[in-house]
C-alpha cells in the first residue's frame, strides 16, 4: 500500500483533514493513511451522503461543486474514485499545499472522471475543471473567485490527492463566531488531540440526524475551545512545558465576501490557564470561560498579566458578584507576577481586624470599602496602632508603597483591594512578613530626615507631634534645616529635591510625615547618623529653579557683607559673627513679622550697595518662586539658611565676597 505522508504538512486547513481521517479510522499516525484507507472510507461512511447533510460543507466548499448536483452522487464519487485510483507520489510538480510531486493536474483528473461516467468533451467543455474556492477553501484561482484578483495569472498548483482529503474537513468541522472553526498549531499531538475532539462532538449529530434531514452546525464560544485544549493538556504528563501557540481559525468561504480571522493563543497565555486548571478550581475557570459576557475581557487580562476586576467582591447595579475563591486569587495573581505583596496584604487584613477602629468597622463589610475616602485615613491609624505594639514598622511600610519617587507619597491603593479581599475572605496571617532591604528614595530622605530629627535640639517636640494624631500632619521642618545649616547635605537643592513639589514649589510633606509618624511611633528606633543625601547623577533643578537659588544666596551674600561693614570692630577689625549668628536666628517665621523685617534687609542692603556705587538693586522678587507666586515658607527658609552657610563660612574662611 502506498503511504501517502511520513509526517503533516505545513497546510493548517490539510493537516486538520489529515487528522480527520485519523480520528475517523482510529489510526496511530498520520503515515497509516494510505489510497486505499481513503476509498475505504469514503464507502463506508458513505461521504457524499454525510457531506451532503452536512449544513457546514456550503460554508467550506459553497453550494457550486458537484455534491449539490442533482445526480445522485454520481460525478462526486468518480471524481472521488478517479483520484484515488491514479495517486502519484512521483513527478515534475510539487504540491503547494502538501509538498507531494505529481505529473497529472486536477483538470486532467477530473476531465478523465467525467469521461468514465459519459459525458462527452462538448459537456466537459461547459465544466469548470480548475481548482477554485469550491475545491479548496479560500483558495484563490483563474475563474470567477474575487479574492483571487491579484494572483490570478496561474493554477494553483495542488496534488488532486489534498482535494480527496479535503473532503474529510465537514465531518470535524465546528462554528467559531460564525464561521468555520479551525484549529492549528505547531505542536501536532495537540492539533491531533483536538481534531479527534471535534469529530467526537461532531459525531453523535451525524449519527443520530435522521438520513432525510441537514446535519445542523455545532458552534461554541471561544471559552469553550480553550476549555477543550486545557482537557487535553491536562492529560499531558507534563503540559506546564507547552510552548506552542494554538490559532482559532474563523473562516468562512460561502458567497462572494469569503473571510477568515485568527484569534492566536499565546502558548503562554496557553500555561497560565494550565495553572487555573488545577482540580480544585477548575470548576472557577469553567464557569468563566462559558460566560462569554465575561470571559474575553478575563483572557485579555490574564495575557496582559493585569489585575482582573472581577477577582473581587463587587456589587453591579444591586447585583452582588461574589468574587473567586482565595485559591483561585492566589493562583491568579501568582502567575500574573502580582503576588509579591500577598503576604503583606494578609497580614494587614489581620491587623485590620485586631485595631479597626468602630468608625472603620462600620462600613468594612461593603465589597467597595477599599474605596471609601477613609478606606486610606483608617489603614494608616491600625497601622500605627500596630507599630506601637512592634507589630509594624517603617521598613515594612515602605514595602508597600505605590510608588518610590519623590516627593513621598503614602498611598497604597494597588494594595488596598487584595487587604479588602483577604479581610472579606476572613483569611488570616498572624505572621509579620520580613521586610526586604531596599535603597529607594524614599527610604534615603526617611532615614535623612530621621537623623537630622534626632540630632535636633527640639527633637523630642518634633517627635511627640509627629506620633500625635492631630498634629502629625502639621509639622513643618522649616526651622530644624535651618538648625541644621552645619550639617552635611542640608543645602537648598538636596531640600527642593526631596521634600518640595517640582512644578508648584509647594512643600509637600503629609507623606513624609505618615512615614515619620509610624517610626517614631516604634518601641525601638535606630539612631541614624546625618550624611548628606546622594541626588541622582541626572538630576539638576530647572533653569529658573537655579535662577531663584543664585538670587537667594547673592542677597544673603550682600547683606552679610553689608551687615559685618557695618558692625565690624571699629578698632580691630573683628567680624561680628556672633552677633550676626543671633540675628539670623530672630528672624521671624510668621509671615507679617517675617515681612516686616525682610523690607528692613533690603532696605539697609540697597543703601549698603548705592554706597558702595554698586549698580546691584534687590527687590521682593527673591520672595516668589519661578510661577511668579509668593512662596514665603521656602523663600524664608532658604534666605536664613544661606546666611547662616556665610556665618559658618565666615568662622571657617574669611567673610565672603559679595556677588554682585
Amino acid at each position: 500500500m502506498k503511504q501517502l505522508f511520513q509526517t503533516y504538512t505545513g497546510n493548517a486547513m490539510l493537516n486538520a483533514s489529515l487528522m480527520t481521517i485519523e480520528a475517523m479510522a482510529q489510526l496511530s499516525a498520520v503515515t497509516d493513511i494510505t489510497p486505499e484507507l481513503l476509498l475505504q472510507l469514503c464507502q463506508e461512511k458513505k461521504l457524499w451522503q454525510v457531506n451532503r447533510r452536512l449544513k457546514n460543507y456550503s460554508m467550506l466548499f459553497t453550494i457550486n461543486g458537484p455534491l449539490y448536483y442533482e445526480d445522485g452522487g454520481m460525478v462526486y464519487n468518480a471524481l472521488f474514485r478517479e483520484i484515488i485510483d491514479t495517486i502519484e507520489l512521483e513527478g515534475e510538480q510539487v504540491c503547494e499545499l502538501s509538498g507531494l510531486r505529481f505529473s497529472r493536474p486536477f483538470e486532467a483528473v477530473y476531465r478523465d472522471a467525467l469521461l468514465r461516467i459519459g459525458l462527452s468533451d462538448r459537456e466537459i467543455k461547459k465544466r469548470d475543471l480548475s481548482i477554485n474556492r469550491v475545491w479548496v477553501p479560500l483558495i484563490g484561482s483563474i475563474g470567477s473567485d474575487a479574492q483571487a484578483l491579484p494572483q490570478a495569472k496561474f493554477m494553483p498548483g495542488i496534488h488532486p490527492v489534498c482535494i480527496a482529503l479535503l473532503q474529510f474537513l465537514p465531518l470535524s468541522s465546528l462554528l467559531y463566531r460564525g464561521g468555520i472553526f479551525l484549529v492549528d498549531s505547531s505542536d501536532f499531538y495537540f492539533a491531533r488531540t483536538y481534531v479527534q475532539a471535534n469529530y467526537n462532538i461532531l459525531l453523535p449529530p451525524i449519527e443520530g440526524t435522521s438520513v432525510a434531514s441537514q446535519i445542523p452546525n455545532q458552534s461554541f464560544s471561544k471559552g469553550h475551545y480553550l476549555l477543550i485544549a486545557l482537557s487535553i493538556l491536562s492529560e499531558k504528563e507534563d503540559a506546564s512545558d507547552v510552548y506552542a501557540d494554538l490559532n482559532l481559525w474563523s473562516f468562512t468561504n460561502s458567497g462572494t465576501g469569503a473571510a477568515c480571522d485568527i484569534d492566536r493563543i499565546p502558548c503562554s497565555l496557553l500555561r497560565k490557564l494550565y495553572w487555573l486548571n488545577d482540580t480544585d478550581i477548575r470548576k472557577e475557570l469553567e464557569n468563566i470561560l462559558r460566560t462569554e459576557a465575561i470571559s474575553q475581557k478575563f483572557l485579555d487580562a490574564l495575557e496582559g498579566n493585569q489585575e482582573w476586576g472581577l477577582l473581587y467582591p463587587n456589587k453591579f447595579k444591586k447585583v452582588a458578584h461574589k468574587g473567586v475563591s482565595v485559591r483561585f486569587f492566589e493562583t491568579y495573581m501568582r502567575i500574573t507576577g502580582n503576588d509579591a505583596l500577598l503576604p503583606y496584604a494578609r497580614y494587614i487584613a489581620t491587623l485590620i481586624r485586631e485595631y479597626k477602629s468602630s468608625s472603620f468597622d462600620s462600613y468594612l463589610r461593603s465589597t467597595a470599602a477599599w474605596q471609601e475616602k477613609d478606606y486610606r485615613a483608617d489603614l494608616q491609624a491600625v497601622l500605627v496602632k500596630a507599630a506601637r505594639d512592634g507589630r509594624w514598622s517603617l521598613a515594612h511600610h515602605l514595602q508597600i508603597l505605590d510608588s518610590q519617587h519623590l516627593p513621598v507619597r503614602t498611598s497604597s491603593y494597588q494594595l488596598y483591594r487584595c487587604i479588602h479581599f483577604y479581610y472579606q475572605r476572613n483569611v488570616s496571617e498572624t505572621l509579620m512578613p520580613a521586610a526586604i532591604a531596599t535603597a529607594s528614595p524614599v527610604k534615603q530622605v526617611c532615614e535623612w530626615m530621621i537623623a537630622l530629627i534626632q540630632q535636633d535640639e527640639l527633637s523630642s517636640k518634633i517627635t511627640a507631634d509627629l506620633t500625635d494624631p492631630q498634629r502629625y500632619l502639621q509639622v513643618v521642618y522649616t526651622e530644624m534645616l535651618r538648625r541644621a545649616y552645619d550639617q552635611p547635605g542640608v543645602e537648598l537643592e538636596t531640600i527642593f529635591h526631596t521634600l518640595m513639589d517640582p512644578k508648584k514649589y509647594a512643600f509637600r510633606r503629609a507623606g513624609l510625615n505618615e512615614l515619620l509618624r509610624i517610626f517614631f511611633s516604634q518601641p525601638e528606633q535606630q539612631q541614624y547618623p546625618v550624611k548628606a543625601l546622594e541626588l541622582p547623577e541626572d538630576w539638576y533643578p530647572a533653569t529658573a529653579v537655579q535662577q531663584w537659588f543664585w538670587d537667594i544666596r547673592a542677597l544673603a551674600a550682600d547683606y552679610q557683607a553689608y551687615y559685618y561693614d557695618a558692625y565690624r570692630h571699629r578698632e580691630t577689625g573683628v567680624p561680628p559673627c556672633g552677633k550676626f549668628f543671633r540675628m539670623v536666628n530672630s528672624i521671624p517665621q510668621e509671615s507679617g513679622p517675617f515681612l516686616y523685617r525682610f523690607k528692613e534687609i533690603l532696605d539697609n542692603t540697597n543703601n549698603y550697595l548705592k554706597e558702595k556705587s554698586h549698580a546691584q538693586s534687590w527687590s521682593d522678587s527673591v520672595l516668589y518662586n519661578p510661577n511668579g507666586e509668593l512662596a514665603l515658607l521656602f523663600a524664608g527658609m532658604a534666605l536664613k539658611l544661606s546666611l547662616l552657610k556665610l556665618y559658618k563660612h565666615t568662622l571657617e574662611h574669611q567673610p565672603a565676597t559679595p556677588i554682585f
